[in-house]
């Protein structure tokens, strides 16, 4: 029984971690993303370009 318990609190604290990664983003990390996009579409276009 304990370690039903214990198992299911695991998964919900798992579940709030990845909600909040999901979720709750401060204006650094949305930089981020958008510099790595912003950098992915650049290599896109350079691959395309080489063709």
């Amino acid at each position: 029984m304990l370690l039903f318990v214990s198992v299911i609190i695991m998964m919900i604290m798992f579940a709030m971690t990845i909600w909040d990664d999901l979720f709750h983003k401060d204006k650094q990390t949305i930089k981020q993303e958008k510099e790595r996009e912003e950098r992915r579409i650049q290599r896109m276009e350079m691959i395309e370009n080489t063709r």
